[in-house]
């Protein structure tokens, strides 16, 4: 007869199988839950750097913009121009003077302002003037055709535009341009340039690296890239001096001038790209960054992999070692004892399992059915102490407060009150007397509805006695109940809570309602008030037993050993608004009989 695979090397190859396949799926989830997050973790923050960046350029050329309308309204820039003789060069060597100290004013405070230039027909003022003649550029007729409305004028190469490679140190520029409208105000009256004299365009120049400032260091991933362009795909900005003037020709252009702002997917050269981007308010220019996937999880692959691999080896040789091992022990002494647990699990703490072997596997049968044996014990004398030690209570309360002496003196008390005339001491002192009567004559862990409602009626009275016209009291409860048994002082503690913390707040119109009925198999008392309320972490500790008010966590815990665990306490609350605690209770015996 040919011999079956063995136990031990089908555990082998079972730990081998197990160990290995999710391994494999745990690594692979890993990698791809981590180059998830961390491409929405880029997307999130690469965003809000681009945005943020937008908002501080914005900030600096919608100064500028604001700086070229207040400029219109100058005094002296109106004087300048009204008075001006295109003729005079004495004059207009003067008027270039003013106007640079105008410009230092309105205009080259602001960060990243190059050169600024008013260009007539006649001369340029202001900036590396006279020689530029800007008049016969595009620019120029832009700004004219703009009536007064601010241009923006997309990075170009000024070197070529003039013709000249000496005058500026750089060859890119963008800038803004506003034909302006000049007037002033005196007297509350506006008075505007004459038709007759040329109104000059003023043009306001930024070097081609004012984006870098912003935005150049700003992305902290490497590899990371950025540029900014126009809605025409114009590159204003960009890593790659030689793309500046340049148009950026790529499909996912056009979508991003569509969205505005935003993050997108795209491919860039065959590779995935997160592409972050914001319109400018000012300018209309979209600022983008890109960070390739790949750039994003080069640098955790290797750690990954690596730590994955070590893993796996270390796991499946500690798997081997272990079938190795336990494979020849842990067949038939193993069922036995899963057999007794599931007994004792059900309750049968009588098990008992036969000892057949002397190894490890019967050490452990030992005691497990020594453990067995003294758990039974254990819960046996645990419920005899329990029971004496609430004997012992009762008969000690029983001999501290003796009934009849206080009855007695709360009865000398009652008529005191009375010969004054204090009626409502008097109905206090009754109160008192019949709580006093009903908790020191406890037989038992149960009592009458009827007699809970007298007790919980005597203690509403003292509360709100002691908090006057704070809270009123209804109850509601179905007649067919009062002969029932409940747990005794089972509602005190939900009514309590609602004077003590729900009415702290309040000095009238307190609410409590009390109800109690029958639902199918389950009696179901209800306490409602308008109190403050509570949050949903204060319900959990009060249902756990974590805060100051344990009373509630008690009354749950004995219902639930009264009656199971399917019985207990219900509580719903909106903090500020009302409380509701339901008392769910099985219809498991009949009332008490009327004789």
């Amino acid at each position: 007869m040919k011999k079956g695979i063995g136990i031990r090397s089908k555990l082998l190859i079972s730990y081998l199988i197990i160990s290995f396949f999710p391994i494999l799926i745990l690594a692979t989830q890993y990698y791809d839950t981590s180059k998830e997050e961390l491409s929405n973790l880029a997307r999130k923050n690469v965003y809000e750097i681009i945005k943020k960046n937008n908002d501080l350029i914005d900030s600096v050329l919608g100064g500028v913009e604001d700086s070229t309308l207040s400029i219109t309204v100058d005094d002296d820039l109106f004087k300048i121009f009204n008075n001006l003789n295109p003729e005079n060069n004495i004059q207009l060597l003067i008027a270039d003077r003013d106007l640079r100290k105008i410009s230092s004013q309105y205009v080259l405070k602001w960060s990243g302002v190059d050169s600024v230039q008013y260009v007539t027909s006649y001369f340029t003022f202001g900036d590396n003037t006279p020689l530029i003649r800007f008049r016969d550029t595009d620019y120029y007729n832009s700004a004219l055709e703009g009536k007064g409305k601010l241009q923006w004028i997309p990075t170009y190469n000024i070197k070529e535009l003039l013709n000249d490679e000496n005058l500026f140190e750089d060859d890119y520029i963008f800038s803004a341009a506003r034909l302006l409208n000049i007037s002033y105000v005196r007297n509350g009256v506006i008075s505007n340039l004459p038709m007759s004299v040329e109104r000059p365009v003023l043009f306001i120049h930024f070097k081609a690296d004012f984006y870098d400032q912003y935005i150049k260091d700003s992305i902290p991933i490497k590899g990371s890239d950025y540029m900014v362009i126009t809605k025409e795909g114009q590159v204003i900005s960009h890593k790659n001096q030689s793309l500046i003037g340049t148009n950026y020709d790529a499909d996912w252009v056009e979508s991003i001038v569509e969205e505005q702002s935003g993050t997108k997917l795209v491919k860039i050269n065959g590779k995935n790209t997160i592409i972050c981007f914001d319109t400018s308010d000012v300018t209309g220019w979209i600022s983008i960054g890109m960070i390739t996937e790949g750039d994003l999880v080069d640098e955790i692959v290797h750690s990954i992999k690596f730590n994955m691999f070590t893993f796996a080896i270390i796991l499946v040789f500690i798997s081997l070692l272990l079938a190795f091992i336990f494979s020849g022990r842990i067949t038939k002494p193993i069922k036995k004892l899963l057999f007794a647990i599931r007994k004792m699990g059900q309750g049968s703490f009588d098990t008992k399992v036969e000892v057949t072997n002397n190894d490890e596997f019967g050490h452990l049968i030992r005691n497990f059915n020594t453990m067995n044996e003294q758990i039974r014990l254990l819960i046996q004398e645990n419920y005899e102490v329990k029971l004496k030690e609430k004997e012992t209570e009762i008969m000690a309360l029983n001999v501290q407060l003796n009934p009849h002496f206080l009855y007695n003196t709360l009865n000398t008390m009652n008529w005191i009150a009375i010969e004054n005339g204090q009626k409502e001491l008097s109905k206090m002192l009754i109160s008192i007397s019949k709580m006093l009567h009903y908790t020191t004559n406890i037989t038992s862990e149960t009592g009458l509805v009827k007699e809970e409602l007298e007790w919980l009626k005597s203690y509403t009275h003292i509360m709100s006695s002691r908090f006057e016209g704070v809270f009123t009291v209804e109850f509601d409860i179905d007649p067919s109940l009062v002969d029932w048994k409940i747990p005794r002082l089972m509602l005190q503690p939900f009514i309590e809570n609602a004077i003590i913390h729900g009415f702290e707040l309040i000095e009238e119109g307190g609410f409590i309602r009390i109800t109690g009925i029958v639902e199918s198999d389950t009696i179901i008392f209800c306490i409602e008030d308008n109190g403050k309320g509570m949050d949903k972490r204060k319900i959990k500790e009060v249902i756990e037993g974590s805060s100051d008010s344990v009373g509630i966590y008690n009354v749950d815990k004995r219902i639930k050993l009264l009656y199971g665990e399917n019985y207990g306490v219900k509580l719903d609350s909106v903090q500020g608004s009302w409380t509701k605690v339901e008392i769910i209770l099985p219809k498991n015996s009949p009332p008490i009989q009327k004789h």
